[in-house]
């Protein structure tokens, strides 16, 4: 028996985002860019992706797994780092919000409380940071847990 490959659940949650709409284009997603990385911070990410220049974009990365319940499932830390160009005006510069409810609206069940499950596993929400980036970005951490037991 083993666990859903970790590749596999970050597939999902890329699938998942290529999924939401452009506001301002219904027909054409948001995101310009979605990648996989396998990266421990955010703190050199344009020097670990150099020609990541579509905007916005996400990053989903694993981090810390776990394996509660005495090994019967295992817990995968997901970080999706959420990346648009900074926007000096007033008006603009809070666009990001918007951009940060369509990822929660996205990333959570059907309901408070309710987990979202893709390909049998199920994904909680853990918190939303925003990040330091560079003067030309900004960005935030969205912190999922992946959860899901033994394939058979």
């Amino acid at each position: 028996m083993e666990y859903p490959a970790i590749n596999k659940i970050l597939a999902a949650v890329c699938e998942r985002l290529q999924e939401i709409p452009d506001p301002a284009a219904p027909a054409q997603p948001l995101l310009r860019e979605i990648r996989t990385a396998c990266i421990t911070g955010y703190e050199n990410l344009f020097a670990l992706l150099p020609d990541l220049t579509a905007f916005p974009a996400a990053i989903i990365a694993a981090g810390n797994l776990s394996f509660p319940e005495m090994a019967t499932v295992r817990e995968v830390e997901l970080a999706v780092i959420i990346i648009d160009e900074f926007r000096a005006s007033p008006e603009l510069a809070v666009a990001g919000y918007d951009l940060v409810d369509r990822f929660a609206e996205c990333l959570t069940g059907p309901f408070p409380g309710a987990a979202l499950e893709l390909g049998g596993v199920h994904f909680i929400t853990e918190g939303i940071q925003p990040l330091e980036l560079d003067g030309d970005h900004t960005g935030w951490q969205y912190t999922l847990k992946a959860t899901a037991g033994f394939l058979s």
